[in-house]
């Protein structure tokens, strides 16, 4: 199986790696577990007060131009999730509802405006948008990207077929419009969330509407389709384009979109409610949302039907609902299966990719939500998204469906830490370490190396005056003179402080150590790299301002890319060509070693 390409590029100005790695898309995981058991179910969720929290509800079931076929259910829905809301303590003051008539493009858009300049609103309250009722797409304006060429809307109650030339009545709120509102939103109360996303609350979006205009399939009796297909003719005013292009743009860092349906898929509704809104709803109400990630909420949703498949949006999906906190730290729950014909050995659909390595032990569960254990097996032979396993003791009956989840790490996903033995707080320190119980099992442990620092990733020593003094071993770093990371005032009884930079290291050189794997790959033949210094195209978009272009050799030397950075930084291209016929997908990833940091 081809696994990733990988380049490294150094600035030894800044002490900084950055990593570019291509992977095929990964194979399909079982939903995570929800991980909740019965006392969990049905019924916290009352006594929990989302009393800071502020909602926007938007429901239109008729239109003020009488050939947008009506709905039926747009506006249940936006009654019941108020409902659901009052349910948990949120203010009546704090929700503001629009239903037909009174959901105009203007007054849509001064409610949005409202939510950024409202002083009521802190940085940490969370904010809910929720729209039901008719979408649609048009080709996109001249200048615009679009993969499709197809730009999305959701249409206000005063929304006109044939749109307009000029200003912005009859327009339906465009895609690009409501994600700049969204922006704004987010500057104005979340401390600049783009800088320190972790610390604040992402705005909550949900659509119950869809866009495309050709679902094929009919949605049954009794059913309408939340989507209006608009005429050849429909025109975006000018004055619109215009403004759009001065305005600022979100992206998914801003907020966590949940979506009905994909963009080419029916958002249906029958019996007075839209399906999706109705399933959210009765997973919300059945579990408790103290401890609900947006993508659990998602994955937690029955099946709606072949042309529905509701969609989960946003880097902070894995947040907790309404909150800046992080999902629980219970572990990834893989799919294992029976080997045909090989007693006790079994296929775990999860490898190199997801943090398993030779030697790992998982428990192994006959249900999802690892309730019921049957045993325990050990990696042998790991690939990037499969892992080979044997039983480690005793063995079990497998009755499948059934899944792992990993208890132990292997030693070579330890941060290997070498402390000399004639070190002036040589005992105080292992002591430190060995009496280190991390209660996630995210957290690689550390393993001390006393005789010999040769294959350390870390050393650490101390002074006379008892403050410790980091060196790097690991082989990637050294080999482009990043030899000591740059904390210079920790103390040896510093204990927390000291155990979180060893901790971060131990992440830090784990999956830096990743790319020697990714080497010699059958993926390397079929993908060509290249790094470019970039110049001005002598153009400006609109939108994007300054055009570049690539602008001399290419500087990757058999995945090494140098750079100098001077006094006024340049910028530098990839260009990624893929040869085959399968798709690929690029991230750039960040290992700042001056503070062992991965960013993007």
């Amino acid at each position: 199986m081809a696994s990733s390409i990988t380049s490294t590029a150094v600035d030894n100005s800044a002490n900084s790696l950055r990593h570019l790695e291509i992977s095929p898309p990964s194979i399909s995981l079982e939903s995570p577990p929800n991980n909740l058991n019965d006392s969990q179910q049905a019924g916290p969720i009352l006594n929990f007060k989302f009393e800071k929290l502020f909602a926007l509800i938007i429901g239109i079931d008729n239109y003020g131009d009488a050939t947008i076929p009506p709905l039926s259910g747009a506006v249940n829905d936006a009654n019941d999730v108020e409902k659901f809301l009052i349910k948990l303590h949120v203010p009546n003051d704090r929700i503001v509802k629009l239903l037909d008539k009174d959901a105009t493009k203007g007054e849509i858009i001064q409610r949005m405006e409202n939510l950024a300049a409202d002083n009521k609103i802190d940085e940490q309250d969370p904010i809910l948008i929720y729209y039901a009722g008719h979408g649609g797409e048009v080709k996109a304006p001249s200048g615009w990207s679009s993969n499709s060429g197809m730009i999305q809307m959701i249409l206000p109650y005063d929304f006109r077929r044939e749109g307009s030339q000029e200003g912005t009545e009859g327009q339906a709120i465009l895609d690009r419009e409501f994600s700049q509102f969204l922006a704004k939103i987010a500057r104005k109360k979340s401390n600049n969330i783009l800088e320190a996303p972790i610390l604040n609350t992402i705005q909550t979006v949900i659509f119950d509407c869809c866009h495309s205009a050709s679902g094929t399939r009919n949605p049954g009796d009794n059913a309408l389709v939340r989507r209006f297909k608009l005429p050849e003719e429909y025109t975006i005013s000018q004055h619109l384009i215009s403004s759009l292009s001065r305005l600022e743009r979100s992206d998914l860092n801003s907020h966590v979109l949940l979506a009905a349906c994909k963009h080419d898929q029916l958002a249906i509704e029958s019996k007075g409610n839209g399906h999706f809104t109705r399933a959210l709803l009765n997973v919300l109400e059945d579990q408790d949302i103290t401890k609900l990630t947006y993508t659990t909420l998602i994955t937690s949703l029955p099946v709606l039907s072949s042309e529905q498949h509701p969609q989960c949006e946003g880097v902070h999906q894995n947040r907790i609902l309404f909150t800046s906190k992080p999902g629980g730290a219970q572990p990834a729950a893989y799919r294992i299966d029976s080997k045909v014909g090989r007693p006790n050995e079994y296929t775990l659909a999860a490898g190199r990719a997801h943090g398993i390595a030779n030697g790992a032990t998982l428990t192994v569960y006959s249900d999802k939500d690892l309730k019921s254990v049957i045993g325990s097996v050990v990696a042998r032979d790991t690939d990037l998204f499969f892992t080979q396993c044997s039983v480690d003791g005793g063995q079990f009956a497998l009755v499948e469906p059934a899944y792992a989840a990993q208890t132990h790490r292997a030693k070579e996903q330890y941060l290997r830490l070498f402390i000399d033995t004639t070190d002036l707080s040589y005992d105080r320190l292992v002591k430190l370490i060995k009496g280190d119980r991390p209660a996630d099992i995210s957290t690689r442990p550390i393993y001390i190396m006393s005789d010999n620092g040769d294959n350390a990733d870390l050393a650490i020593s101390t002074t006379h005056d008892g403050l410790v003094q980091f060196e790097v071993k690991n082989r990637i770093c050294r080999e482009h003179g990043l030899t000591h990371m740059p904390f210079n005032e920790v103390k040896v009884d510093e204990s927390e402080y000291l155990l979180s930079i060893l901790h971060s290291a131990a992440d830090f050189y784990w999956h830096l150590d990743l790319r020697q794997l990714h080497r010699g790959t059958s993926l390397a033949k079929i993908v060509n790299l290249e790094c470019r210094k970039l110049a001005s195209a002598g153009f400006t978009d609109d939108l994007e301002g300054e055009m570049l272009e690539p602008d001399g050799r290419n500087l990757n030397n058999e995945g090494i890319i140098n750079i100098d950075i001077g006094e006024e930084p340049e910028p530098y291209g990839y260009m990624i060509k893929n040869l085959s016929k399968r798709p690929l997908y690029a991230a750039l990833v960040y290992f700042d070693i001056s503070d062992l940091s991965i960013g993007n």
